[in-house]
């Protein structure tokens, strides 16, 4: 009865790190446009507006109207994007694209 008890706790701790991530997974989706301040392609990430946001790398990217990559944005450009925003204060963008010169951003 004892390893019984013991077992059913070990099973209890393994579980519990995945219950935390499946609550993080659920993340709210926001829509934002803004111009690229900066971009550190190492760590995947950008700024837009002060705020930095890491980019999945299996975001979708369209610029100039067409399919394009992360690798491709540059500082200055104005685009619309929306992203998750984890427990742990992460933004992570999922899709991003480039505004077009007539399109106005959208203030927050």
């Amino acid at each position: 009865m004892n390893v019984r008890k013991y077992l059913m706790w070990i099973f209890a701790a393994l579980m519990m790190p995945g219950v935390a991530q499946a609550a993080q997974y659920n993340a709210p989706e926001v829509i934002r446009s803004g111009e690229i301040e900066s971009i550190d392609l190492a760590a995947n990430s950008m700024i837009v507006e002060g705020h930095r946001y890491f980019v999945s790398q299996s975001a979708q990217v369209e610029i100039g109207g067409t399919y394009g990559a992360f690798t491709m944005l540059s500082t200055g450009m104005r685009i619309s994007f929306q992203y998750r925003r984890y427990d742990d204060g992460r933004r992570e963008i999922f899709s991003v694209r480039e505004l077009l010169s007539n399109e106005y951003l959208e203030q927050a």
